[in-house]
This record gives C-alpha cells, structure tokens and sequence, in this order.
C-alpha cells in the first residue's frame, strides 16, 4: 500500500475481529511509531502493547469507571443522538474487542518541553495509526482515559517508571470497515 492509501484507508474503528496480530505485525507498527520526527530529536515516547487477557481484562475494569464519568459530557454533546452516546459508552467498556491495547506515555524529565513533547508524541501516535492501517489493521485513539483522570492510574499499574499516560489506542483486524466520516470544508489554504 501507498504511505497515501494508507492515510486515506485510516478509519477508526470500534469493532475488532477476535484474530491477534502478529508479534511481527505489532513490532512492525511500533518501530514505525518510533519514527516519527521528533522536537529537537527528543523522541519523548514510550508504547506499552497490551495483549495478555489478564491485563486486558485489568484495563477493562478502569474503561468501566471512564465510561461513567464520560456520560455527562457525551450527553451533554450529542444530546440529539442518543445512539452515538450507546455505541460510544459501549465501545468505552468493551474497547470493542481489541486484542491489543497500546499506552502512549510521555517519558519522564520532558515535561519542561510539553508543547514540543505533545506534538512529537501525536507524530509518533499518527505513525502508528497509518502503519497499522497499511497491514490491514484498525486502531482507535483515545483520551478518554486521560480526560477522566484514569490515565494515572493506568500508567502507575503499567508503566510505573515511564511518565504521564498521554492516549491509548486499540488495535486490530477491524470486524467491520467503517465509512469515512465527513470531512469539514476550509480547513487549509494554499498562498
């Protein structure tokens, strides 16, 4: 697949086949991630890939806790579409059936540089959202852990001496394909 293909292949996605990837596969995409372009070469990231079923089901338990305090906002938002409050309180609790979870965390002594940080580690996220794609896998970036203040936990139970949780990723063969939402008009300009 074209690196092109790939981006415009991206979707997220909600719904996983019950089929792990390869140890090659989730290696492949993690050295990818790792590749993005990085503030003054910082490369700030660390990627903890969760696949055990114990701690799947660990991580499971705190998403259970997320989903409530993200009721309210989601209410709030899409208070006309009950539906998308289901599927995304839903998708919450049972993070769609991934069989992998991957952890994005901000390593420790960058803080300092936190803007730069954020955006090399959303590069390296981005990398790792493509690569996935162009093997014919899906992902789904959150923050929701983050938002509810779960992310502390999170890191403390996963990655203790790594640093701050930023966002966590599901990651899969996609049980469905799902369609391209619609773009928003004027969003670049060319001069």
């Amino acid at each position: 697949m074209q690196t092109i293909d790939a981006i415009y292949a991206r979707r997220s996605v909600r719904k996983y086949q019950n089929t792990m990837p390869s140890d090659e596969q989730i290696t492949t995409i993690l050295q990818a991630a790792c590749m993005a372009p990085s503030a003054t070469n910082l490369q700030p990231w660390y990627f903890v890939a969760v696949r055990s079923n114990e701690k799947k089901a660990e991580l499971l338990s705190f998403m259970e806790g997320v989903s409530e305090k993200m009721r309210p906002m989601l209410e709030e938002r899409f208070k006309d579409y009950p539906e998308v409050i289901k599927e995304t309180l839903t998708f919450m609790k049972s993070l769609g059936d991934a069989p992998v979870y991957v952890l994005v965390f901000e390593q420790k002594n960058y803080e300092h540089k936190n803007f730069a940080v954020l955006q090399s580690i959303s590069a390296a996220t981005q990398n790792l959202t493509i690569a996935a794609a162009d093997l014919g896998l899906g992902t789904c970036w959150m923050t929701a852990p983050i938002q509810t203040g779960f992310g502390k936990i999170i890191a403390q139970k996963y990655a203790p001496d790594k640093g701050e949780m930023i966002a966590m990723l599901t990651l899969g063969y996609p049980a469905t394909q799902p369609k391209a939402p619609k773009r928003k008009d004027d969003r670049f300009v060319i001069i």
